[in-house]
């Protein structure tokens, strides 16, 4: 079986998402985008309320 991690930066990228709170309670959340290749994080977007088509913007992003 082949291996599975791409073998160049920008051919694979992936989304994550990430929530945590502040200390007072706040909820906030990340969508991250990671460039698998050389597994870097090329965009977060931190915000208390992400509206789909913000989400839809940065998952066109490239």
């Amino acid at each position: 079986m082949g291996s599975l991690r791409p073998d160049r930066p920008d051919a694979v990228w992936s989304p994550n998402f990430m929530s945590d709170s502040l200390y007072f309670g706040k909820r906030f959340r990340t969508p991250n985008i990671m460039d698998e290749g050389v597994r870097e994080i090329l965009n977060i977007e931190i915000d208390t309320l992400l509206p789909y088509p913000e989400l839809e913007f940065i998952s066109q992003m490239k």
